[in-house]
């Protein structure tokens, strides 16, 4: 019996780990995610600085990362999330850190112990099409504000899987 216990433990376990589950749609497909229209929003940072699609003009790739505080996977890719900022910005990556759930002191503290130097803000209602229900989630745009993936990046990834995904987009 005991050794039933620790391995449902252990699975459970395995399973929290690889799978932030918040509520919303199948994680296979965003919900209602519009097809021709190009992404367009208006929002306020975590500090409170405006932000818009228009804060992104000359952009090539735009990677809007989906994910929370609370989210292990999430906060484990965070840093090479930056560290891919740091290294494409000049090419052209924007990153967009956005969650929905967390609290803004969890958010910057987050900020703050990791370093992050891209754009992080609540998730806006125009992000929500394109989210799963699992964090993290990552789509990418080009400047224009279009999508690029055909479907959303359910998962976190390591800095060499986002550097190639990344290089792809920007057609290195």
């Amino acid at each position: 019996m005991k050794k039933t216990v620790a391995i449902i433990l252990i699975l459970a376990a395995a399973f929290a780990a690889f799978a932030c589950v918040p509520n919303g749609a199948d994680p296979a497909s965003p919900s209602s995610k519009p097809e021709s229209e190009a992404l367009s929003f208006t929002g306020e940072d975590v500090n409170g600085n405006e932000v818009s699609m228009a804060s992104f003009a000359g952009s090539k790739v735009i990677m809007l990362n989906l994910w929370e505080t609370w989210c292990g996977p999430c906060m484990g890719e965070l840093g090479d999330i930056n560290k891919l900022y740091a290294a494409y910005r000049d090419r052209g990556l924007a990153v967009i850190g956005a969650y929905s759930s967390s609290g803004t002191n969890d958010v910057k503290a987050a900020i703050e112990s990791l370093g992050l130097t891209y754009t992080i803000m609540p998730a806006v209602k125009e992000f929500m099409p394109y989210a799963t229900r699992y964090v993290p989630t990552t789509v990418f745009f080009d400047g224009e504000g279009n999508l690029l993936s055909k479907e959303p990046y359910v998962g976190a990834r390591s800095y060499e899987e986002w550097e190639s995904v990344i290089l792809s987009y920007l057609g290195a």
